[in-house]
Formats: structure tokens, C-alpha cells, sequence
């Protein structure tokens, strides 16, 4: 909050709590990139299948830590993290046979202290990637378990993935899309390894990284001593915006009607001083998630993420958004029981390959910090610091209020606030500026 000769910039940033003993820190992120993107799997080349991306602006088909890491800004609300998160689109396959993208409403990524060994748990190292998942099953796989031992009871890995169909009534999780009429949305979850070799950052089996016995919770196995920081991520799909009187159905974007063969990737790109503080300090401490309760991580947490940092232009050149005649690349729909095969979700020899744009790897914007009582902005104007809003909804300036998604600066506020006979000036989420003449004393 910045007031003119005492002007104001006041920033309000609030994280949603979630109910568990766990210690985590979770971020809500959303997309930054659409298309047939996989960096992991298919570097330098088109992707078998289209992803969502979320997080650094500067993911591409040859993205690496160092690249990631100098994005212009992250979709996430934690701008120390760089970090690149992709699952598969959802597409609704209407009756004619034409597919439907369905909405992604936004996905939250969770860092979470997990495991018997969690008192020891390591950041994700730089360079390191990983994907969890497997995008060709389409049935249960109850025979592959992890790891156990006479102490610590296995389970199947196929557990990693689990939907939740968000509705008036609860409903029990399960790992296929069993319900899709969901009024609040789909939610797919997946699970990461968080047990690694401790010598390979990547293996294109993936053999580098392996499940807990109990996949959120338990021991590693010997060949993979190191216990990692667990990564969860949610994925909202926006089920209840399509039509679906036809009688069609919900496929991911691989080919696959029922949600077994869901997967994630992680490609690393964390500020590697801030994620080590942050492991160290606030994945064991039981704060509900908050942010806020980390100061290494509230230093440059945001709840502007999706107007800093929107979707960026699409690097392959093919449609995959709207309704399409096609899945995007060379994708069968196989509903199962049997896996997919490759030849279903990959094109064969000699095809015409969409263009994969040129694209120019941005650097970090700068950013200012200002000491409070200090000058910053206009001239005239000192900062005052950081300001919350009440739960009862009366804010901490409440004369006047406006609103610029494109070019919303201190700046403006402070002369917008300054031209309207206001003194105090501030401003939330990147794009609101709010004016007063007093502070509200109960903010």
C-alpha cells in the first residue's frame, strides 16, 4: 500500500486451506502452454499426444533447467518456481465424432513431507525430470505393486492415479473416470515418485525414480535410497460446461476413454536456494498448506499468476483447442481392457508433420522491493507495506476501485488514485487499484 506523502500499495494474497495432519505446501497454477509439448519424452520434437502445461512461460520442445528457470514469469503463484507440470487434455467425443476440448479449470501442485524417512527428504535436484503414469493402460493393473517389506505393505501402482467427480455429494475417489456428470467438475489427481537412484536426473524408462511402498506415504527401496520432497497434482476439467445429450464420451487426449492411463510430468526449474530452504524449513511443518507460513516461499508468491504470466502462442502449429475432427497427432481411441498399442498413439513413418514453431526463450523480469517507509512510485509517495482484507469483506481502501488487466503499474494506481482527490493507493493482484483517504483500522 502507497499513500501520497503517505501513498499506499496493498496487496492481498489468500491461500485456501485444506483439511490433513500433513505438512505441504501447496500452489494453484494455470495453463502456459497447450499442444503437443513433451520436452521429457520427445525433446526437440513433436509430442505423441496434446498436454496442458503449467508453470515457466518459457516451456517448449527443447525447454531445459537453465531455460525454464530464465522464464519472463510462471503461471504458478510462486514465482521462485519455474518448474514445468503437464498432464493430457480432456476432449468429449461426440456421437458424429468429432472431439470437444473440455475446459481446464485450473490445476493446484502440491510439495508435501511424506514418508517414514521424511525427516530427511532432498529437493528435486537441477536437471531433474520425471514423468508418473502410464498413458497406453486402460484397464486396472493390480499385479505391478511397489516396493515392501515384512514392515511396510505394497500396493498397486496403478493407485498413483485417482478422480474425484466434484458433485452436491461427496463421492468415494476412484482410478478411472467413473462418474462424469460432475457439477463442480472432474478432478484428476496423480501421484509422483518421490524415491530416486540418486545418480540419474533423467531415464527415459524411468527407472531413475521409483513409488513409495504405500505410493503417498512408506519406505523407498534400497536401489533408491533418496527420499525427494512427494509431489501431488490436481487437475480440474470443467465436465459440466460440455453438452453431452448425444450420447458421446469423455477421452483423453492419448486415446483414452477411461481415465486409467492418465499421467503428469515434472521437469524441474525451482530456484534451486528457495526449493532447498523450502524443503528444509516447511515441507515437515504442519501449517494447512499455506504459503504464507513459509517466508521463503511468501517472498514471491503472487495471486496474479494468471494475468502476469497467460497462456502463451502455441509452438505447434495445429489446432487443439475448440471442437477438432480429430484427435490432435495420429491417436486411436481404444476403450480397453488391453493397453493401448504404440502404433495407436503414434504416427507412422513417412506422415506430415505439423511445424513446430521457432520460439525466442525470454529472460526474468525485473522486479522491484521496496523498503517500507521508503519512497516508490510517484514522487511524493511512500510505501507502507502489506495490507490483508477483512473476512467480512470491508477492505483496507475502500473509496474507489478500478481495474486494468493489460497495464496495471504502481504508477498508474498511484496517479489514477492521485487524479480522483485520493491520498492512498493500492494494488491487488496485478491489475486492481484500489484508492482511499483513510485505512480501514480493522484491516
Amino acid at each position: 500500500m502507497f499513500a501520497k506523502a503517505i501513498p499506499v500499495l496493498g496487496l492481498i494474497l489468500a491461500s485456501a486451506l485444506i483439511g490433513s495432519v500433513d505438512a505441504f505446501w501447496r500452489m494453484n497454477c494455470a495453463v502456459i502452454q497447450t499442444g503437443r509439448v513433451d520436452p521429457i519424452v520427445n525433446p526437440g520434437k513433436l509430442a505423441a499426444h496434446a498436454h496442458t502445461i503449467i508453470g515457466a512461460s518459457n516451456i517448449g520442445v527443447n525447454a531445459t533447467h537453465d531455460s525454464l528457470l530464465n522464464s519472463a514469469c510462471t503461471s504458478c503463484e510462486i514465482t521462485a518456481d519455474k518448474s514445468a507440470y503437464w498432464t493430457p487434455l480432456l476432449y468429449y467425443e461426440h456421437a458424429n465424432g468429432s472431439f470437444e476440448e473440455v475446459p481446464h479449470a485450473g490445476s493446484v501442485v502440491y510439495y508435501l513431507g511424506r514418508g517414514a524417512n521424511r525427516a530427511n527428504i532432498q529437493p528435486f535436484p537441477k536437471g531433474f525430470m520425471m514423468l508418473s503414469g502410464n498413458s497406453a493402460l486402460r484397464s486396472y493393473d493390480n499385479t505391478t505393486m511397489t516396493y515392501s517389506n515384512s514392515q511396510y505393505k505394497g500396493r498397486p501402482i496403478a493407485d498413483r492415479v485417482s478422480f474425484n467427480c466434484l458433485d452436491v455429494a461427496p463421492m468415494a475417489e476412484q482410478p478411472w473416470m467413473f462418474n462424469t456428470s460432475c457439477r463442480n467438475g472432474m478432478r484428476a489427481q496423480i501421484h509422483f515418485q518421490s524415491c530416486w537412484n540418486g545418480v540419474d536426473l533423467y531415464k527415459s524408462d524411468n527407472s531413475h525414480v521409483a513409488y513409495m511402498s504405500a505410493i503417498d506415504d512408506g519406505i523407498c527401496p534400497p536401489t533408491h535410497p533418496v527420499q525427494l520432497v512427494h509431489l501431488f497434482i490436481e487437475t480440474l476439467y470443467s465436465v459440466s460446461s460440455i453438452v453431452t445429450s448425444d450420447g458421446g464420451k469423455f477421452v483423453f487426449s492419448q486415446g483414452d476413454p477411461t481415465g486409467y492411463g492418465f499421467h503428469g510430468d515434472f521437469q524441474n526449474g525451482w530456484d534451486m536456494d528457495v526449493q532447498t530452504v523450502a524443503v528444509q524449513n516447511c515441507a515437515n511443518t504442519d501449517n494447512a498448506g499455506q504459503i504464507s507460513a513459509c517466508p521463503i516461499l511468501q517472498a514471491s508468491q503472487t495471486g496474479a499468476y494468471r494475468e502476469n504470466c497467460p497462456e502463451m502462442p502455441a509452438q505447434i502449429g495445429e489446432p487443439v483447442h475448440g471442437t477438432l475432427a480429430k484427435l490432435p497427432g495420429c491417436i486411436n481411441v481404444v476403450n480397453g481392457p488391453a493397453n493401448a498399442a504404440s502404433t495407436d498413439m503414434s504416427c507412422p513413418a513417412g506422415s506430415i508433420l505439423s511445424p513446430i514453431s521457432t520460439t525466442k526463450d525470454s529472460t526474468p523480469r525485473a522486479t522491484a522491493t521496496a523498503a517500507v517507509g521508503g519512497s516508490f512510485g510517484l514522487d511524493g509517495y511512500k510505501y507502507l507495506g502489506c495490507a490483508n482484507d477483512t473476512a467480512g469483506g470491508v477492505r483496507t481502501l475502500n473509496a474507489l476501485r478500478t481495474v486494468n488487466p493489460t497495464n496495471m503499474t504502481v504508477e498508474y494506481c498511484q496517479a489514477y488514485c492521485m487524479s480522483k482527490g485520493y491520498r492512498y493507493a493500492g494494488v491487488e493482484f496485478g491489475q486492481e487499484c484500489y484508492c482511499d483517504n483513510s485505512i480501514n483500522p480493522t484491516a
